[in-house]
């Protein structure tokens, strides 16, 4: 709304002559930039005299006049004056009025332009460009210059198309003016008034410098923008599509492109500089324009991106952050890329990319473009119409047709799962490296031979699948391996299910019960998690592993109605799973009935031997002395025995009770005393981790010696009565009678 206004009872007006010698124009100042402070107005007794000031007239290289006044700031009346009353003065067919604005009269203070659009075909102008800026929507325009200087270029550009579009089309104003005139002449008078700012910019920017005030002369529509990822600190790309500074705060907008794990698409990108005082180095802003080296950075980290859509088993060098932003605890691994389940996991059910804000943002108040709330404007006003560039573009590209000049906008980082941590998460892209499966895994399963080659025939079998083999009569049922494995802890289950994947070069995806959650009576239940882990297997081409398995498929009761729904979702899923699959228990008597006649194989594993013990011990002391290098002979120690591999160390090892798993960690604790203590791996750092094992089991035997005969003593039969009072009382009475009976009998 207009200043006059916006005042409650408009102040008297006066006559206006512009013959009238009393009001006369004084001379054209030069430069319109005054350099003294405007002269004093004249007073009367009762307050400020407040004269009505059509300002100096001039006119534009073309001939088309404009004014230009010199106001102050009244205290008494909160106003700029000299100020023109209602109804406003005719100012002889100005196109706009230039006022330089004063707050007092010292030769030091800045002066601020505001530009009052009087021509109607210039405000529309400006609606058209200046979209972002809430003034040009008033219904008489008054604007701070510096919003209009960031759109000179634009403005040049919108007066020479409409100059093209109006060669055959008659005038629309007065004598001969066109839009594209009103346009040329208000583009030419808001440079000059920028001329005492340029050199000032000028010297910034030689020295990699900016004021808040000058940042649209650093980022222009149209740029290649580099920013920051947020979690690991990646260089990343945008094309900066618009800029917005209404609310004192600059407001930079753009697209990247991502994959969404059916095709390329973009996303919208945002960062926000908040207002600063004083120079700041271009570099400390936070987003910078880019330098054709960074293209060059970018363009070749996109060639990788690409090569990593879809779905992929690979190993990583550095770290996954999961969906809370917080790194993973282990330093590379295995992950499976595949970001459409990265963002199913997450939550993006609509499989629509979010907002994607790379760094901490500034959004205004009023909402994302900048513009107030549209319930500020008055009447016959509105919110800013969106041109044509406003829209973000959209684009739907397969996997395999990515432009070249489009690679830089890719994003540094893909979604993937740590098999290792089992969470999901973001990976670096140039963390990426191809799988080196383990040869030799298959060869270090201790297992009887003969097992072992059943489970390598059936595997094989599985995966290479002959045209004359055996199957299910119902087509599109059964045609999966199932195979369970029971047997007490750490006597190399779960390794056989590495091991086969590690012969299958597939990635091994295991589950348990926290995975896929019992839900309770009152739950959903496992159903929707065990569909989803059966799906995910078959689209990794994954080998499925569930671990306790006996969690799930206990033996059906009469009464247990939850329970019975479970074994049977749990059978149906199974039964119509094409993929291998593992399973692992130490209570394969508990199973159910119907369970056990859908099982491809079911192999024991009993308590491990002295020769398989000794096996074991042997290989991973030769893995830990060939990883570790030969013993350095300075830091050999007096008395140790540094051949750990004799048979008489592999013996003495051997002969101790331990299962496979508590070997191996015992192996991996020796290594890290020796580490730790600067010397290689002997017979000494190894006694002592067995004999603390050993002390740690025997005391965790004890422990579950005293339980068990706690329980046995609160629930043995013969001692309930002692659990209430008259149990004691009749217990007492017997005691009596007995003693009474054996002093009669004269204690025979």
């Amino acid at each position: 709304m207009d200043q006059s206004e916006s005042r409650a009872s408009p102040p008297p007006t006066v006559a206006v002559d512009e013959d009238s010698p009393q009001l006369a124009s004084p001379a054209p100042a030069s430069p319109l930039l005054p350099t003294n402070p405007p002269p004093a107005y004249p007073t009367h007794d009762n307050g400020p005299y407040i004269e009505i000031d059509l300002g100096i007239q001039q006119s534009t290289s073309l001939g088309h006049p404009f004014r230009v006044r010199e106001q102050i700031w009244d205290r008494l009346r909160a106003d700029w004056v000299p100020y023109f009353a209602q109804p406003a003065p005719n100012f002889g067919g100005a196109l706009f009025v230039i006022n330089h604005r004063r707050y007092s009269r010292d030769d030091d203070e800045e002066v601020t332009v505001v530009v009052d659009v009087l021509d109607a075909s210039l405000v529309e102008s400006l609606r058209d460009i200046c979209h972002n800026l809430s003034d040009v929507y008033n219904t008489k325009p008054s604007i701070d210059l510096k919003l209009i200087y960031p759109h000179l270029e634009a403005l040049t550009e919108y007066a020479a198309e409409l100059h093209s579009q109006e060669q055959n089309a008659p005038p629309t104003l007065g004598e001969g003016l066109t839009p594209s005139d009103a346009l040329k002449s208000f583009v030419e008078v808001v440079d000059r008034e920028f001329t005492p700012h340029r050199e000032k910019v000028e010297r910034l920017l030689s020295e990699n410098m900016i004021t808040f005030e000058f940042l649209w002369k650093v980022f222009k529509v149209g740029q290649k923008i580099r920013d920051t990822h947020s979690a690991f600190r990646d260089m990343t790309g945008a094309t900066l599509e618009d800029i917005r500074s209404d609310t004192g705060n600059v407001v930079l907008s753009g697209n990247t492109l991502t994959w969404n794990g059916s095709q390329y698409e973009y996303v919208s990108w945002m960062y926000g500089i908040k207002c600063f005082s004083g120079p700041r180095a271009l570099k400390d802003l936070g987003v910078t324009v880019m330098t054709d080296k960074e293209l060059s950075t970018l363009t070749e980290r996109g060639r990788r991106y690409v090569q990593f859509t879809g779905i992929h088993h690979v190993e990583i060098s550095g770290q996954i952050v999961n969906l809370t932003r917080e790194y993973s605890t282990l330093d590379g691994g295995r992950v499976i890329l595949d970001t459409k389940a990265f963002k199913q996991a997450r939550g993006d059910r609509d499989m629509q990319i979010p907002q994607y804000v790379p760094s901490p943002v500034y959004v205004p108040q009023a909402n994302a473009w900048g513009a107030p709330d549209p319930a500020a404007y008055g009447p016959g006003q509105g919110p800013p119409r969106r041109r044509k560039h406003d829209k973000a573009p959209t684009i739907n590209l397969p996997m395999d047709s990515m432009p070249e000049d489009m690679l830089w906008l890719l994003p540094p980082t893909l979604g993937a799962y740590s098999i290792a941590e089992q969470i999901w998460g973001e990976v670096r892209v140039m963390d990426i490296h191809p799988v080196i499966y383990d040869e030799t895994a298959w060869d270090r399963l201790v297992l009887d031979p003969d097992t072992k080659t059943l489970i390598r025939s059936l595997v094989h079998v599985r995966v290479r699948p002959a045209t004359n083999m055996l199957a299910d009569w119902i087509k599109g049922k059964g045609g999966g391996l199932v195979v369970l494995l029971h047997g007490v802890s750490g006597v190399g289950k779960t390794f056989t299910a590495e091991a086969v994947a590690e012969l299958l070069h597939r990635p091994l995806y295991a589950i348990g019960s926290a995975e896929l959650g019992s839900g309770g009576m009152y739950g959903n239940g496992m159903e929707p998690a065990l569909k989803a882990a059966l799906k995910r297997a078959t689209e990794w081409n994954a080998v499925l592993l569930i671990d306790e398995a006996d969690v799930w498929l206990e033996k059906r009761s009469d009464t247990d109605l939850w329970r019975n729904s479970e074994v049977a979702t749990f059978l149906r899923s199974l039964e119509y799973h094409s993929g291998v699959v593992f399973l692992t228990t130490n209570r394969v008597k508990s199973f159910d009935e119907a369970f056990l006649s859908r099982i491809s194989v079911a192999i024991k594993y009993p308590d491990l031997e002295l020769s398989q013990r000794s096996k074991i011990w042997e290989q991973l002391l030769r893995h830990v002395m060939k990883i570790s290098g030969p013993p350095k002979k300075d830091r050999e120690q007096p008395g140790d025995d540094m051949n750990i591999l004799s048979d008489d160390n592999i013996k003495q090892l051997a002969v101790k009770p331990f299962n496979g798993r508590i070997i191996k960690n015992i192996v991996r604790t020796a290594q890290a005393l020796a580490v730790s203590s600067d010397e290689p791996l002997s017979m000494r750092h190894l006694n002592i981790v067995v004999s603390v094992t050993e002390k740690f089991l025997q005391d965790t035997q004890d422990v579950r010696n005293n339980d068990e005969r706690r329980a046995w003593w609160n629930t043995s039969s013969l001692l309930e009565p002692l659990h209430d009072l008259w149990g004691a009382i009749i217990i007492g009475f017997v005691a009596c009678v007995m003693s009474y009976l054996f002093a009669r009998n004269g204690g025979s």
